[in-house]
């Protein structure tokens, strides 16, 4: 589906649900206030970046490739109805940084489910344009000639990130508030996280990962795509202070580490560096948010990041990280 008719279908299903909106009075469960009819619409504003590590075998020096895409704004809309969450979002027409890191474009769209008990979310992301964030290593005095790093504007990578999480602590805190600022958490509160999660991650490229302007170790068969699968196994501790007296201001703050166990495929080995067999690593999800969360509005300034840390063999290692910087302002509707 193009991005074109995602945006369609996203109009539709925001018309459908303003109209079944009802009213957004609110109810106080315990140390909690709900809102459990009311509609919530909340654009944004974000920057992100998607890094791409691979680091080679010490027997050919210790080389790495870091791809890193361009620092880039984008723009979305997000929705909420009852338990169902809904956002999408793509990259704003800014020309920022163009002349030194290359062009990068991207699109995203998300589902999730977030409830007291647990969180069921699911995140795409697409990247188009990287450039090579230690080309000092690489090539040496290319900075200096050509006042830019080394860009890699056919490398694409694809992005898609499911986690389940449990909360112990669901009666005291909230996890609706944490994340999306659905309720209010009128008392500080910390609470556990238990869950499993799903990445799976796709670089692909015209030419080969290591291209042969930069293959000065003299790489052979690089391929020109690989695909990740990730499967992993987390536990972590959220936590929510409301601020000042009338609690309408909030910090939180999640740290969900876990181990992994993943599977590679490439259109030929990279120097056997990711042999076609089953690795351990670590996952990460980090979440930190400040912000203010009225009965009617709110507004909130977040930091998340997502990725995975692979041990293929030995020293070497296979990394992808996401990270995006998102400043919202919000309104609950009802009838």
């Amino acid at each position: 589906m193009t991005k074109k008719n995602w945006l369609i279908v996203f109009y539709l299903v925001v018309m459908v649900i303003v109209s079944k909106a009802q009213s957004s009075t609110s109810q106080r469960v315990g140390p909690i206030e709900v809102f459990p009819n009311s509609l919530l619409l909340s654009p944004y504003v974000e920057t992100k970046s998607h890094l791409i590590q691979v680091n080679f075998p010490a027997s050919v020096g210790s080389q790495k490739l870091n791809y890193l895409s361009n620092f880039i704004l984008t723009g979305g809309l997000r929705l909420r109805y009852k338990w169902l969450n809904f956002q999408i979002g793509s990259k704003l027409p800014t020309h920022w940084f163009y002349s030194q890191f290359g062009k990068t474009s991207n699109f995203s769209i998300g589902v999730s489910v977030v409830k007291r008990k647990y969180l069921l979310q699911t995140r795409y992301e697409t990247y188009n344009g990287f450039y090579l964030q230690n080309t000092e290593e690489w090539l040496a005095n290319y900075r200096m000639k050509n006042a830019s790093f080394y860009q890699r504007p056919d490398l694409k990578a694809q992005s898609l990130f499911t986690v389940y999480n449990y909360i112990l602590n669901h009666k005291k805190y909230s996890n609706p508030a944490a994340v999306f600022q659905f309720e209010r958490q009128i008392k500080p509160a910390i609470g556990f996280a238990i869950g499993v999660n799903h990445m799976y991650n796709r670089i692909e490229s015209d030419s080969g990962l290591v291209p042969t302007s930069i293959n000065s170790l003299g790489f052979k068969n690089t391929g020109n795509f690989l695909i990740a699968n990730t499967i992993g196994f987390q536990f972590g501790v959220l936590g929510t202070l409301p601020l000042l007296e009338k609690k309408k201001l909030f910090l939180t703050l999640s740290f969900i580490p876990g181990f992994s166990l993943q599977i590679d495929r490439t259109t030929k080995k990279i120097n056997s560096i990711i042999p076609r067999q089953i690795f351990s690593g670590i996952t990460n999800e980090i979440r930190v948010g400040i912000g203010y969360n009225s009965q009617k509005w709110f507004s909130a300034i977040h930091f998340n990041s997502f990725g995975n840390t692979i041990k293929v063999q030995n020293a070497e290692s296979y990394i992808v990280q996401n990270a995006y910087f998102r400043v919202s302002a919000g309104v609950r509707l009802g009838k």
